[in-house]
């Protein structure tokens, strides 16, 4: 049996990135290539010293290798290739901009006409995005442009944004996301998109006149240059750069003639209009990734950016908005934007201004409904008026709006939202501020996180502000998002009656009358209700109509899980927040609001829902729209899949590889499914991903190993380490440090997204795809981040082991003690154990096993038995399960093996982490004996039958034992006067006991003692082996002890754990032992028992040595101070000539002629232990003065020259140098 151990004690392209840009340059001060006004990098510039010879020294890849291995630009790299294009980035000192997978996928190409394989136009669009020289970050200028390495007379453009969240770098608009990715021929960006379209040689004002993009015109600009020539000089000069906001003929609404005429007829109107469109000096390109733009000085006027609702920019001058469709299009002297309508100009009144908006429609209607002279008010006189926009009308239901174009409603509703007299700006708003309507009705305003709200004089409607500072000529305009004082129903009256309500309330008409009587009630307090849009229960009728008939009540608590107590308007929400619902039966709900968003998302029983529509204002309550039913899920596993744009890719392979083994949008059968998200196809290596799309075979297996059938579990139900039987082996739930992670095959992803419920099932996201590898060995030992880097850098001494590891042709399983174990060493342990390339290349033999994958879809092959399996260095290695448990065995201590957490799956091999060494201890022997738990007792007995310097013999490194040690259980066999006798006896006789139990000079492992007949001349005197029913015994005298336990390795030697202590107690406590083995009787024949004489001679010197151990060490010291070196000599060898001959020759000669076998042990033990102590005692002095080497060598000589004994010359000579 074997012991179970119980261990309780600039970047390289290579690096991980970091979001953080570092400024500071590289090059020495007056090096820098880079001019703030115009910094060409084209040759001959001087390029920047030191970059390109640490990328040398480094080994780093190629830009062209980098596309190819990092997984950021996996689907760039296809189009290179696609259309021979992999040389493009071949050119030594090259800076690059290159888009991320996620970034190149959202490149829409048709709009800037670029075929799939229109391999020129993808040529000149990489190309564009590039330098002629290497460029780090921190040599870049907070804005300016840089000759493309496309074309000379390209440019590219640099803009720095400073946030909330830090500095953001832009190329043509494009983030940095990465900077600073050394190459061996250049660097490196990554930024969020691709940097297009390519650039125009034209300046703005000849692009303007010859637009270079489909579907542009600026007829209204050239008319302008017409009128006044001289406006077009500014922007037609490419030395200097502009920022042009221009407004495209199909946008730009036709201006009448009262608009007209004043623009044209006015040359300093015209120059002003123009100017307002444009800035000096700088090229602003939009960045999408930043939600906050500075204003900016034009030539004239301010320019003021911001994003409505809708996620669209806007650019407003003079009061005038404009909505920016197609930005950054670079040309040599700066950048375009495209807008929709004219800045600054204003020439319409605020009935003309609300009449063309295309989003105020309706409330234009009504103004237009208005006798004359009430729309008279609104145009000639000054007024300020607050514009529902046609979204705040949809939150009106239709009965109501029809009220609103009858009679006296128009008027009360019109003039409840036009202040006359005062023009009133957001400059002059302030929070608390009351504002009095035409029809009396008073507003006050709300500032509330930024945000702008008019709030009803009785509380309960409140609007927010959407746009401000529309200008007009006679007053100014704002959008607002909900109707003032228009919440005089009910909200099942906004339900009845509202187009995108109009499921729901077919369902609950139908089937829930509770619920439409409670959503019509007046109560107190009010409610607020969260209801699924049409679309939602159009995917969800079918199955919400079977729980109707299944489970009704369910289904209505689920419903009442949607409606709090208290009026709630979306502006009321901060943060995150728990609110209980009308069911209460724990169907709670939590409602999150950003700080930087104005997106609000409710979770309820695992459901997560965006509110589609805010604010609903009824005389009960207040309803919001939802994108999803809470506590219920209402789509299949398979249409949750599609619905998510981060599984994109997961999509795509399901549908492509459709496998009939299950089908995810069949409600009949049940799914637990873990969905890898895009980013874990983007981290795969390029050799991977190209065979998971030729490999069909392949891929649909992998596919099959994130499905687990039969199944409907959330996490927290699927316990730990417990396998869930997937179409493909199994999954394991794994919890490390707060996160959670699922593993199949040794590949391990966390889960990002937990519980998303579907109707047939459960959906998790992780960030890997399962059993699909992605790091090599060698990434994985050098990272540093799995500990596994120390064992691995200690073995690095071994060539061979850097050979098989390092650069495998083949599978290799590794066994890796952990970086944990091997700190807990002494630092002198691990320094012996790296000095000592015999025990380094013995650790690497013994963890290392070539050309072999012991994964786990290979162990599973042997549920129920061992495997076994001998490695390239003759090591066997043996897999053990016990007990639920499974253990390596390489022939010494068994180690636990977690074969699920601590395994890592690599491309070329497997690595299994492990706390403890294989087949080497850094403890001594007698470390080792004293470390073992159920070892304690009978070690404090046998240490007691020696001093402690005998006993440290064990400690030493220089010195090697096989120790056969009795187990704590040997104990049961005797009684306490058995061991009150044992210490009783003389110190010799118990020294006798304690060394029949060591072998001395050797290291004996289990597969040794099997051989008796080679290894039976070294045991102890007395000591044999047998063997029984598969198992070695140890003999002695009468005793017969099994080895139970063995090899227990330790630096300097091996333990075996025996069943009985080597010695013959008089009386046994329990005489029955089901351990022993049968007698040793006339016909047994003991392999390897020494002879008659080889026994008593040995017998005689185990006898001597310990007792003349025990007077040589004082007599030693009082000879070396008492007597000269002259004495010495002449006395040794009288002392040699007169008791060699007269004692030990004939007494031991005439001891084994007179006697038998049977007496001479005993005779020969009292004859020699007389003889040994006069001699010593009347002698001591002259007899230890003569130990010199010839009186050894002599007297030693005579004895085995009379007896013939080799066997006896090769231990009494060891041993007696060993003591003396």
């Amino acid at each position: 049996m074997r012991k179970k151990q119980n261990f309780s004690n600039y970047r390289t392209f290579e690096e991980t990135s970091e979001r953080g840009f570092k400024t500071d340059p590289i090059v020495p001060d007056g090096s820098v290539c880079i001019e703030k006004e115009d910094f060409d990098l084209s040759p001959p510039h001087k390029q920047p010293q030191g970059s390109l010879f640490l990328l040398c020294a480094g080994k780093a890849l190629s830009v062209r290798h980098v596309l190819q291995v990092k997984p950021s630009f996996i689907m760039m790299a296809r189009v290179l290739e696609a259309n021979n294009l992999t040389s493009l980035f071949d050119a030594q000192n090259v800076t690059v901009f290159l888009p991320t997978s996620e970034g190149f996928f959202q490149f829409d190409r048709a709009y800037y006409g670029i075929g799939e394989r229109d391999a020129e136009k993808w040529r000149e669009l990489f190309a564009y995005g590039s330098l002629n020289q290497p460029v780090r970050v921190g040599e870049l200028p907070e804005s300016g442009r840089m000759i493309s390495r496309l074309n000379s007379a390209l440019r590219l453009y640099v803009n720095t944004f400073h946030t909330r969240a830090g500095k953001v770098i832009t190329i043509n608009g494009a983030t940095i996301l990465e900077p600073d990715i050394r190459t061996d021929n250049g660097i490196l960006h990554i930024v969020d998109r691709v940097i297009a379209p390519v650039g125009s040689s034209l300046t703005i004002a000849k692009y303007i006149e010859y637009p270079e993009l489909p579907n542009l015109e600026f007829s209204s600009i050239l008319l302008a240059a017409v009128v006044v020539p001289s406006l077009s000089k500014q922007t037609d000069n490419s030395s200097s750069m502009h920022t042009s906001f221009s407004p495209n003929d199909s946008y730009l609404f036709p201006m009448p003639n009262h608009g007209k005429d004043p623009l044209f007829n006015n040359n300093t109107l015209l120059i002003e209009t123009y100017r307002a469109h444009i800035i000096e000096n700088e090229a602003l390109f939009l960045p999408a990734s930043v939600d906050y733009l500075p204003p900016k000085k034009a030539l004239f006027g301010n320019l003021k950016f911001y994003y409505r609702d809708d996620g669209k920019l806007y650019v407003m001058n003079g009061g005038i908005h404009a909505r920016v469709i197609r930005p950054n299009i670079p040309t040599v002297n700066g950048v375009i934007h495209v807008i929709d309508n004219l800045l600054r100009y204003v020439y319409q009144n605020a009935l003309e201004s609300i009449g063309v908006m295309r989003d105020t429609r309706l409330f234009s209607q009504l103004l237009t409904s208005l006798p004359e002279s009430r729309q008279f008010v609104v145009r000639n006189l000054t007024v300020t008026v607050f514009v529902p926009t046609d979204w705040a009308f949809s939150k009106v239901p239709l009965y109501w709006q029809q009220r609103l174009t009858e009679g006296h409603g128009t008027d009360q509703t019109v003039f409840s939202h036009v202040i006359a007299g005062s023009v009133v700006d957001s400059s002059l708003w302030k929070d608390g501020q009351t504002l009095t309507m035409m029809n009396n009705k008073t507003v006050t305003i709300r500032e509330m996180a930024g945000e702008f709200y008019l709030e009803t004089s009785d509380q309960r409607v409140r609007s927010r502000v959407e746009v401000m500072d529309i200008g007009v000529i006679n007053g100014a305009v704002h959008l607002i998002k909900n109707m003032l004082y228009s919440d005089q129903f009910t909200v099942w009256d906004a339900v009845s009656d509202m187009p995108q309500l109009r499921s729901i309330h077919d369902f609950l008409n139908s089937h829930f009358q509770e619920m439409r009587a409670m959503l019509n009630m007046s109560t107190n307090p009010e409610n607020t209700v969260f209801l699924p849009s049409n679309e939602v229960m159009a995917r969800a009728l079918d199955y919400l109509n079977i729980l109707v008939a299944v489970d009704s009540g369910m289904l209505l608590k689920a419903l009442q899980g949607h409606v709090i107590s208290g009026r709630h308007s979306s502006s009321s929400f901060v943060g995150e927040t728990t609110y209980i619902t009308l069911a209460q039966n724990g169907k709670n709900i939590t409602i999150r609001k950003a700080e930087s968003s104005s997106e609000i998302t409710i979770t309820g029983g695992h459901v997560t829902s965006k509110v589609l529509v805010k604010d609903i204002y009824c005389s009960n309550g207040v309803l919001h729209i939802l994108d999803d039913l809470l506590h219920i899920p209402t789509r299949t596993v398979g249409h949750e899949i599609r619905l998510r744009p981060e599984l994109r890719y997961m999509q795509v392979l399901l549908q492509t590889l459709a496998d009939p083994q299950y089908d995810l949008d069949d409600r009949r059968h049940n799914y637990t499914v873990f969905v890898a998200n895009n980013d874990a196809f983007s981290a795969l290596p390029w050799n991977t991903v190209s065979s998971l799309m030729v490999n069909t075979n392949w891929t649909t297996e992998v596919l099959r190993a994130h499905v687990v059938p039969g199944e409907m579990r959330q996490l927290e139900e699927i316990p730990a380490k417990v396998a869930l039987t997937a179409k493909f082996n199994v999954v394991y739930l794994v919890k490390r440090k707060n996160k959670v992670y699922v593993i199949n095959n040794n590949m391990a992803a966390e889960v990002l997204t937990r519980d998303i419920p579907a109707i047939n099932g459960w959906v998790h996201v992780i960030d890997r795809i399962l059993t699909v590898p992605y790091r090599r060995l060698a990434d994985v030992l050098a990272s540093g981040q799995d500990d596994v880097s120390l064992f691995h850098q200690i073995l690095t001494a071994v060539p061979e082991y850097v050979k098989t590891v390092m650069k495998p042709t083949r599978n290799v399983t590794l066994f890796i003690p952990s970086t944990r174990y091997i700190m807990s060493l002494e630092a002198q342990q691990l320094e012996w154990i790296k000095n000592h390339p015999e025990i380094l290349r013995r650790l690497m033999y013994g963890h290392v096993l070539p050309n072999v994958r012991l994964d786990d879809v290979f162990l599973r092959e042997f549920p129920d038995q061992d495997y076994r399996s001998r490695s390239a260095y003759n090591i066997s290695f043996t897999i053990t399960r016990d007990n639920g448990e499974t253990f390596l065995d390489a022939g010494f201590d068994l180690q636990p093996l977690d074969v699920v957490s601590r395994a890592i799956g690599c491309m070329d091999g497997i690595i299994y982490v492990i706390d403890g060494f294989l087949n080497y201890s850094p403890f001594s022997l007698l470390e080792r004996l004293k470390r073992e738990p159920e070892l304690s007792s009978s070690v404090r007995q046998m240490t007691r039958l020696v001093t402690p310097s005998e006993l440290h013999l064990l400690d030493n490194q220089d010195l090697s034992f096989t120790f056969f040690m009795p187990g704590d259980y040997a104990l049961d066999y005797i009684t306490s006067s058995n061991l009150k006798e044992m210490h009783s006896l003389p110190a010799l006789q118990k020294q006798k006991i304690f060394w029949r139990h060591a072998v001395n000079g050797t290291i004996l492992y289990y597969e040794d003692l099997q051989n008796v007949d080679t290894v039976k001349d070294l045991l102890p005197q007395g000591v044999t082996l047998d063997h029984y029913n598969d198992n070695v015994y140890v003999r002695y005298k009468t005793i017969s002890s099994m080895v139970k336990q063995y090899n227990l390795i330790a630096s300097n030697g091996v333990i075996h754990v025996l069943t009985k202590f080597l010695y013959d107690f008089r009386s046994v406590k329990d005489p029955s032992d089901p351990t022993a083995a049968p007698p040793i009787t006339s016909s047994t024949n003991v392999p390897g028992t020494p002879s008659t004489i080889d026994r008593n001679l040995s017998h005689s010197i185990n006898l001597i040595e310990p007792h003349s151990a025990n007077l040589i060490e004082p007599h030693t010291t009082n000879l070396i101070e008492s007597h000269s070196a002259n004495l010495i000599e002449p006395h040794s060898t009288n002392l040699i000539e007169s008791h060699s001959a007269n004692l030990i020759e004939p007494h031991t000669t005439n001891l084994i002629e007179s006697h038998s076998a049977n007496l001479i042990e005993p005779h020969s033990t009292n004859l020699i232990e007389s003889q040994s102590t006069k001699l010593i005692e009347l002698h001591s002095a002259n007899f230890i003065e003569s130990q010199s080497t010839n009186l050894i060598e002599s007297h030693y000589t005579n004895l085995i020259e009379s007896h013939s004994a080799n066997l006896i010359e090769i231990r009494v000579t060891f041993k007696l140098e060993l003591k003396l």
